[in-house]
């Protein structure tokens, strides 16, 4: 059977960008999977790309860090090529490192560390089978430097970025490409904490929080330009650059700074 439009799998797709990204990719003519714990938010979202742009939609809920659940979501994917995958999904656990649940942290890393890489090991050989295909990994601007009371996100983010690059090299001529996309604080609730779904992200100017639908339509540009890195916004695009020039603990010593800051006003 032939299918009119390519098929792109979007984890994390109840809430902030993955709703976004859902979005761009339905606007530009994709079959979707929507893959995220939430099945009823994914229904909701489901119901309103297929009504606005007449594609196919998938609801496969999922918690992408249980045993055996990368498994079942892929033995229940739509028996089709999967042109583009998403790994969007993603937590940030804030705080100090000794202070936070150990159970807490190892969680992140599950989800934003190994499944990650579970999920492209295992839709990456189809789509060399193939000579075509895009991965998206959902990195951020935290990757590019050691950032004081969120060390184990900001180093799951540096993982993604240079896995990301890694592979990228390897998939070179190949017809599959793996993009990166590093966005800075994003309104989300990520951002705004779950007590403040409905506030602005707290202790943020609102000139340097993007917003969702943008960072999400940079990624999409970025995934279909084939690039390996991109950065939404010229504030990250500079900020990300800038990070990179001075010795490593400077940038670690001023980060801190601004952590402790941030950590008393809680």
């Amino acid at each position: 059977m032939t299918h009119k439009n390519p098929l792109a799998l979007i984890t994390g797709s109840s809430s902030g960008i993955g709703i976004e990204l859902a979005r761009v990719f339905a606007e530009e003519g994709f079959d979707l999977v929507l893959v995220a714990r939430r099945q009823a938010e994914l229904e909701t979202l489901a119901e309103e790309l297929r009504h606005a742009h007449d594609i196919d939609c998938t609801v496969l809920p999922c918690d992408l860090t249980a045993p055996g659940a990368i498994s079942e979501l892929l033995n229940s994917l739509p028996k089709r090529p999967l042109d583009v995958l998403v790994n969007n999904a993603g937590v940030m656990q804030m705080g100090g490192f000794a202070s936070d649940k150990l159970e807490r942290q190892l969680q992140q890393i599950h989800l934003n560390v190994l499944a990650l890489t579970e999920l492209t090991h295992r839709c990456l050989p189809p789509m060399l089978k193939r000579g075509k295909g895009r991965i998206v990994n959902l990195a951020s601007v935290a990757a590019f430097q050691p950032v004081p009371y969120l060390s184990v996100y900001a180093a799951t983010k540096a993982y993604v970025l240079s896995f990301t690059e890694g592979l990228s090299e390897e998939l070179k001529g190949t017809g599959v490409s793996c993009t990166a996309v590093c966005p800075g604080f994003t309104d989300t609730p990520m951002i705004r904490g779950k007590k403040h779904t409905d506030k602005k992200p707290n202790n943020l100017p609102m000139a340097v929080v993007s917003d969702p639908a943008f960072v999400a339509r940079e990624a999409f540009s970025a995934a279909m330009a084939r690039d390996v890195i991109h950065v939404p916004g010229m504030i990250y695009k500079v900020m990300s650059t800038l990070s990179q020039l001075p010795p490593r603990f400077m940038v670690r010593s001023i980060a801190g700074m601004f952590g402790r800051r941030n950590a008393k006003r809680k």
